[in-house]
């Protein structure tokens, strides 16, 4: 596909941002299955896959079983589904309900600058069940969505930015950051399905932008420990999302240049800057959302290094995790914000997003739901935890250091860092870390058998194992469908 953008219209995007939302605009409008490549098309697929077997055994735990009673409480036109239940209600609480459930277990994908997919799936598969849509429409709203979701979040300051010089240079915690940006993409979703034009679609993004939650990510990071709403509601990102969508269509009148110029987006959300080439360049050429790393582990991705070193310790030295004294992980500092450091959990959301529980649990149980319903209530989990260490990696500033002066590194997270795990267990001391990249990243990502196993495992919460392998299949086979619907009630139990 070639989107009407010249070099001229990017450079001034660049320059002077003054077209950016038209450009993103005619992009998502104009972009349809057959424009879309195939590692694309089947990214798309997974995330779906993968998103969709992460809302299965989300209605098990607090913030999954909230958002369900929420549907009774609230009612609605009974035309969309919440993921793995016989229950309906109407689209804009479906998307609440469903981005709830997709993020009930932190187990769904990363995608830069962080948390993407349980903000735009939700309005695209809502909009896609309730217009009867194709599976092909379905996987190309998909795609838009995190693409467009992907560019303008991770366009702005991140979550991380870096201070200090020479040796002393590292990174800190930025001072205002969030994903309530990802309502672009949960717009642009919906409003593919909705066959919007590009004038629509602009239309659609201004309601978006002024209906995005605050950046709430860093003041949650500096929260004692987790709560249900997190870093950012999933489903009222969602939900806002499909709500613009609707407005849009019946007429209601948005800011069509709202990532535009100096008073932008970028600007309203708190950021100290905005990276057009990143959120305009090489669109529709280069696709960034195939940067998406779906989880292992059903907690917060920067333990993920260090829980996968530990599990392979103690598969290769058969260690019984009783008789371990001590657990010491070297992390990278910007985790060490206080909620990961907790201790006194109060309900899931604290044990997935605290580093004592992570490690402890990993140990015990296999990762899904148990990790936060089993693993919850297990006193062996708790034994650990007070075993448990953490500290700042000790080559952090260094390394950092030298990957900045061959210009290495950039102001996102540097990928250079492993952790670190020692063990003492009998008297003796096991160390370990990973070689290469950690399970789900770009480099070493998980196949197509891996996803297909997570789906299983997943849905053997809430499905037979004869309605997986239906389930499973039909997902694998979307693009043949001629109505999401039957999708869709392949996942109801």
């Amino acid at each position: 596909m070639k989107v009407r953008t010249s070099v001229r219209s990017v450079r001034q995007g660049v320059e002077r941002s003054e077209e950016a939302t038209r450009i993103l605009a005619e992009f998502a409008a104009r972009t349809r299955f057959a424009d879309i490549p195939e590692d694309v098309r089947r990214m798309s697929k997974n995330l779906l896959l993968d998103s969709l077997g992460c809302a299965l055994p989300g209605q098990f735990v607090d913030k999954g079983k909230i958002a369900l009673d929420l549907v009774d409480a609230l009612g609605g036109k009974a035309t969309c589904s919440l993921v793995g239940t016989r229950a309906k209600t109407s689209s804009v609480l479906a998307c609440f309900t469903n981005g709830e459930l997709i993020n009930a277990l932190d187990f769904d994908a990363i995608l830069a600058p962080g948390h993407i997919t349980p903000y735009v799936i939700p309005p695209a598969l809502a909009m896609a069940e309730e217009r009867g849509a194709s599976g092909a429409e379905l996987i190309a709203a998909v795609a838009i969505a995190h693409e467009v979701g992907c560019r303008v979040a991770a366009s702005l300051a991140g979550l991380r930015e870096l201070k200090g010089r020479g040796s002393r240079l590292h990174y800190a915690l930025s001072p205002v950051s969030g994903y309530g940006s990802s309502a672009f993409g949960a717009v642009a979703g919906a409003a593919s399905v909705l066959g919007f034009d590009a004038e629509a679609m602009a239309n659609a993004f201004g309601l978006a932008g002024y209906a995005a939650p605050v950046p709430s990510l860093t003041k949650y990071l500096h929260a004692k420990h987790s709560f249900h709403v997190k870093y950012t509601s999933s489903g009222l990102v969602a939900m806002a999302g499909c709500l613009s969508a609707l407005l849009g269509r019946a007429g209601y009148g948005g800011d069509e240049t709202v990532l535009d110029g100096p008073y932008g987006f970028w600007r309203m959300f708190g950021s100290k800057s905005c990276n057009w080439e990143f959120m305009l360049g090489q669109l529709g050429k280069e696709w960034r959302m195939l940067r998406a790393e779906p989880k292992p582990f059903p907690c917060f991705r920067m333990s993920h290094a260090a829980i996968d070193a530990f599990r392979q310790l103690l598969r290769h030295h058969a260690v019984n995790p009783d008789e371990i004294t001590s657990v010491e992980v070297t992390a990278d500092p910007v985790s060490m914000a206080d909620c990961y450091m907790n201790r006194q959990l109060h309900n899931h959301t604290d044990a997935q997003l605290s580093w004592p529980y992570v490690v402890a649990v990993a140990a015990y149980h296999e990762p899904g739901l148990a990790w936060q319903r089993e693993g919850f209530q297990d006193k062996r989990v708790y034994r650990l935890m007070e075993r448990v260490g953490i500290k700042r990696s000790p080559d952090w500033g260094q390394a950092l250091y030298q990957l900045r002066n061959r210009d290495a590194s950039t102001g996102e997270f540097p990928v250079w860092l492993r952790s670190t795990v020692e063990v003492e267990v009998g008297g003796r001391t096991l160390t370990n870390q990973l070689e290469g990249h950690t399970k789900g990243h770009p480099e070493n990502p998980m196949t197509d058998k891996d996803l297909d196993e997570k789906f299983f495992h997943n849905a053997s919460s809430v499905l037979s194992e004869q309605a997986s392998e239906r389930a499973l299949r039909r997902l694998r086979e979307l693009e043949t469908a001629g109505d999401v619907r039957e999708i869709l009630s392949a996942l109801t139990p």
